[in-house]
């Protein structure tokens, strides 16, 4: 946890970042969560995460899946749901999670 002062106000920010991250499609099942997004895998790889924290991904561009995906910070680790079953792996280059918090 960083903190930084802006304004006399102190902010508490935390990053975490993993990078080459591969989500094989047998670790993706249904889920009901989001109707337009209807599969889900769970990375829970993290101690720490929160659902508080803020993602952020890059897909590696030679992957085929492109924009159909949306992750989501849970406690312990992350979810990526996608709106159809990929053929292959997905591959991101990086997935980064931010906390900043005002005290």
């Amino acid at each position: 946890m960083y903190n930084f002062k802006v304004n006399n106000s102190v902010i508490e920010y935390s990053f975490k970042y993993l990078s080459n991250v591969t989500i094989p499609t047998s670790s993706i099942s249904e889920d009901s969560t989001y109707t337009a997004l209807p599969y889900r895998t769970s990375l829970q790889t993290w101690t720490g995460l929160t659902a508080d924290y803020k993602p952020d991904a890059s897909i590696n561009p030679d992957n085929a899946y492109e924009d159909n995906f949306m992750i989501a910070s849970a406690s312990g680790g992350f979810y990526v749901y996608f709106a159809s079953l990929p053929e292959a792996a997905v591959v991101f280059d990086y997935v980064s999670m931010q906390l900043g918090v005002s005290a």
